[in-house]
C-alpha cells in the first residue's frame, strides 16, 4: 500500500499556498514518496519548474491541473505528452472568461485522468445534502464526458468523515472508484498562520474566516496518510494506480513552437497572425 498525494497547490496558485516547489518537494523526499502530484488552481506556471525539482530528488512527477470554471470544479491529471498538451489547453480556457458546461470539454481530455475533488465538487455537495437522485444525474453526466473518473475522497473534516461509507457506496453503485486525497495548501501543521496571512492578502482581510477542511491542510507523511485510510486501503491503492498511470517525460534539448490555426505555412502570414492577435489583446 503506497500513498500518493494527488492534490498540491503550490506559490503558483496565487495567494492561496505559500508552498515553494523547492521546499515541497524537499519536504515529500523527507517523506519518503515516490511520486507527488501538482495541481495549481487553473494555471500550469510551476510544472516544468516541479518536474525538474522531482526528477532531481528521484520523485515521480504528476502534472495535474485544478480545473474550477463555472459549476465543473475537478482535479485533471496528464497520463502522457498528449495529456500535458491537454492540460494546457485547459488552463488557457479558464482564463477566457467565459461560462464552460460539462458537455463542451467531451474530446478535451482524451488522455487525461478526472478527480472529483470530494466535497469541493456540486456532486458530494447534492449527496451530502440528501439530494442524492440529482447527485447521481450529475455524476452520470460527469461519466459521460471523462472516460478515466475517479470520485476523490479526503478526510479532512467531520463531515466527510462520517460520511464516507455513504460516498463510496453512492459512487460504486455506479462502477466509480474512489481514491484518497488530502489537499495540501501548505506545508507543515505550523504554516497554518502564514497560510492565513496570505489568504487576507489576496482578499484584502484583516482575519481570514478559514473553513475547517483549510485547518488541516498539510502534507502528511505517507505513514499518516495510509494510518488515516487505513480501513479503506483501496483508496490509498488507488492513488498508487493513478500516478502509474501518468508517464509525461520532458526533454529540453529542442524547441516546441507552438501550432498555429489552419497550420499557416507561410512565415509572412504567421507574422501577421500574429501581430493581429496581440494587437487586438492589446
Amino acid at each position: 500500500m503506497k500513498f500518493v498525494n494527488l492534490y498540491t497547490e503550490t506559490e503558483y496558485s496565487l495567494l492561496s499556498s505559500p508552498n515553494k516547489i523547492d521546499e515541497l518537494v524537499n519536504k515529500a523526499y523527507e517523506y519518503h514518496y515516490n511520486a507527488l502530484a501538482i495541481t495549481d488552481y487553473n494555471n500550469m506556471y510551476g510544472a516544468i519548474k516541479f518536474y525538474s525539482a522531482c526528477k532531481e530528488k528521484g520523485i515521480k512527477p504528476i502534472f495535474g491541473l485544478h480545473f474550477d470554471v463555472s459549476d465543473i470544479n475537478i482535479l485533471v491529471y496528464a497520463k502522457s505528452m498528449q495529456g500535458y498538451k491537454e492540460l494546457l489547453k485547459l488552463a488557457t480556457i479558464s482564463k477566457m472568461g467565459k461560462d464552460i458546461k460539462i458537455d463542451e470539454l467531451k474530446g478535451k481530455v482524451c488522455d487525461c485522468i478526472v478527480i472529483i475533488p470530494g466535497d469541493e465538487n456540486k456532486v458530494v455537495k447534492m449527496l451530502l445534502a440528501g439530494e442524492k437522485e440529482e447527485a447521481s444525474e450529475l455524476l452520470i453526466k460527469y461519466q459521460s464526458v471523462f472516460k478515466d473518473l475517479y470520485l476523490g475522497i479526503d478526510l479532512q473534516t467531520l463531515t466527510m468523515k462520517e460520511n464516507i461509507s455513504n460516498i463510496i457506496n453512492f459512487a460504486s453503485v455506479r462502477n466509480i472508484p474512489c481514491v484518497a486525497l488530502q489537499k495540501v495548501s501548505y506545508l507543515e501543521k505550523d504554516s497554518f498562520e502564514a497560510y492565513q496571512y496570505l489568504k487576507c492578502i489576496g482578499m484584502s482581510l484583516n482575519d481570514y474566516p478559514y473553513s475547517e477542511k483549510e485547518m488541516h491542510s498539510w502534507l502528511l507523511t505517507r505513514l499518516e496518510a495510509e494510518g488515516l485510510f487505513s480501513k479503506y486501503k483501496e483508496l490509498i491503492d488507488n492513488s498508487y494506480l493513478i500516478s502509474d498511470k501518468c508517464n509525461v517525460e520532458i526533454t529540453f534539448d529542442t524547441y516546441r513552437m507552438p501550432k498555429y490555426v489552419g497550420e499557416v505555412s507561410d512565415m509572412k502570414k504567421r507574422k501577421e497572425i500574429i501581430e493581429k492577435v496581440n494587437k487586438n489583446k492589446l
